[in-house]
C-alpha cells in the first residue's frame, strides 16, 4: 500500500515504485495531490501531469497516464514554483541515472509495457507507456512515452521531445517534432 496524507490512491500511483520514499506536492489549482522524487540536483514530479487546461490543447488523457499536451499548453501548464523541464534539463537527468544508453531501464515503471520492456524504476521517476495524441487518438500506447522539453528549434512550429521505447533502455533527445502533438509533460521545480 502506498503511503499517503491523502485518503484515495491516484490510479497513477499504482505505477511508482512501492520502495522508494515520494514527497508530495499539491496543485493549489485543481487540488490534485503529485508524488514528486529527488533525482542528483533535480526535483521532479513522479507522475505525468494531469491538469485540464481551459483551452482545447489538451486532450483527455488515461486516469493512469496523465494528460497529453500540445507544445503551447506545455509550456505554460506546470503549476507555480514549477515549470516544463528544458533539453538540457532532460539530458542532467539522464546523466544523473548513469547514461542516456541505461537511463530507460532506471527509469521507465516496473510495468505496462510491452514485450517486457519494463524498467526498473531505481530512482522512483516511474515513467509509464502512454504513447501520444496525434490526429485525433492516442498512439503507440504500451510502446512509447514522449515527453516535451520547454525546447524550441529554429522553425517556430517545432520543439525537441525526449522519448522512452519499450524495446530499449536508452532515453532519446529526438530531433524536433510538430509542436501539434500531444505529449506528457513533468515538471520540475524552479
Amino acid at each position: 500500500m502506498l503511503e499517503s496524507s491523502s485518503s484515495s490512491v491516484k490510479a497513477s500511483w499504482l505505477n511508482l515504485n512501492p520502495k522508494i520514499h515520494y514527497g508530495e506536492y499539491r496543485d493549489q489549482r485543481d487540488g490534485q495531490i503529485y508524488k514528486t522524487v529527488n533525482i542528483g540536483n533535480q526535483i521532479w514530479f513522479a507522475e505525468n501531469l494531469n491538469y485540464a487546461t481551459d483551452a482545447s490543447d489538451s486532450a483527455t488523457g488515461h486516469l493512469e497516464f496523465g494528460k497529453y499536451y500540445n507544445w503551447a499548453a506545455a509550456d505554460t501548464v506546470c503549476p507555480a514554483e514549477w515549470h516544463l523541464p528544458t533539453f538540457d534539463e532532460w539530458k542532467t537527468l539522464a546523466i544523473a541515472v548513469g547514461s542516456f544508453d541505461s537511463a530507460g531501464k532506471y527509469l521507465k515503471s516496473l510495468t505496462g509495457w510491452e514485450s517486457s520492456g519494463n524498467g526498473n524504476d531505481q530512482y522512483g521517476f516511474s515513467i509509464v507507456p502512454a504513447g501520444y495524441f496525434n490526429d485525433g487518438g492516442v498512439v503507440k500506447m504500451g510502446e512509447v512515452a514522449a515527453f516535451w522539453s520547454s525546447t524550441e528549434t529554429n522553425d517556430k512550429s517545432k520543439a525537441f521531445p525526449w522519448y522512452f521505447f519499450y524495446n530499449s533502455h536508452s532515453a532519446t533527445g529526438s530531433s524536433s517534432v510538430n509542436k501539434q502533438l500531444g505529449f506528457s509533460v513533468r515538471c520540475i521545480k524552479d
